[in-house]
């Protein structure tokens, strides 16, 4: 008998201000454009990263870059420090809307589509759930529109 990993990793148990929301499909192969979504509580990268990248650690080791579209955050510095390392942040704007990339020191990747902050909960739930599950080949544009379609909240 063999045991499986969990497919997807979602925590809400901390306070509202400091809790991870995310959910990620955590077995490969991965097929489409995001490996799952996140969720932060503001625009302000800086904040928002050092719980994330501790969640990805176990996933990806020490995180070496994180990169972003410039307009999807408030302004940010081109590295932080997070516990005892450095994280390189690279804003672009031809990176696209609500996707933000976390890279190891060896090389892999978690692409992550962005739910913009001030989503409506059912709506994030849904594209949370639909940018995670296994498979999944939507666009961005298709994943945010899940969510806008199963509850009437238009994603910014």
């Amino acid at each position: 008998m063999t045991s499986q990993q969990p497919r997807y990793a979602l925590d809400n148990s901390g306070p509202p201000a400091h809790s991870l929301r995310l959910l990620i499909d955590t077995q490969p192969p991965h097929t489409g454009w995001v490996d799952g979504a996140w969720w932060p509580h503001s625009h302000d990268l800086t904040t928002e990263l050092p719980v994330l990248l501790t969640a990805l650690a176990a996933r990806l080791g020490l995180v070496h870059r994180v990169i972003y579209h410039l307009g999807d955050w408030d302004e940010a510095p081109a590295r932080f420090i997070t516990g005892a390392s450095w994280v390189r942040l690279g804003g672009f704007h031809r990176k696209p809307r609500h996707t933000l990339d976390v890279v190891g020191l060896t090389g892999a990747r978690i692409a992550l589509l962005i739910i913009p902050p001030r989503t409506a909960v059912d709506s994030a739930r849904v594209t949370m759930t639909t940018a995670a599950a296994r498979g999944n080949t939507s666009t961005v544009t298709d994943l945010l529109r899940a969510g806008h379609n199963a509850s009437g909240d238009i994603p910014t």
